[in-house]
């Protein structure tokens, strides 16, 4: 278990082991989650990434996705449609 004292202004000070683990940089947020009958820290950013993930799994599948390359070309296509309609308002 880490020690983190609280500053008289309410800022603390993560050891930089932890900042390692949780991948933390200057500037970063870090979000607090309450979990049986405690708390844990997580690097907000991960855990929206991790979360964005899970939602579309197998969505990929479905759009007949097989390749990095086949899902950089529906971004490419879907910004230039957009492009398209926005000059057309």
């Amino acid at each position: 278990m880490e020690l983190i004292t609280i500053q008289e202004n309410g800022q603390i000070t993560i050891p930089p082991e932890i900042q390692q683990k949780l991948n933390l940089k200057k500037g970063n947020k870090i979000g607090l989650v309450e979990e049986d009958g405690g708390y844990r820290i997580i690097n907000p950013t991960e855990r929206i990434i991790l979360e964005a993930q899970e939602a579309f799994s197998g969505v990929a599948e479905e759009m007949g996705w097989k390749t990095e390359e086949d899902v950089f070309e529906f971004c490419r296509e879907f910004r230039r449609e957009r492009s398209k309609n926005a000059n057309n308002v």
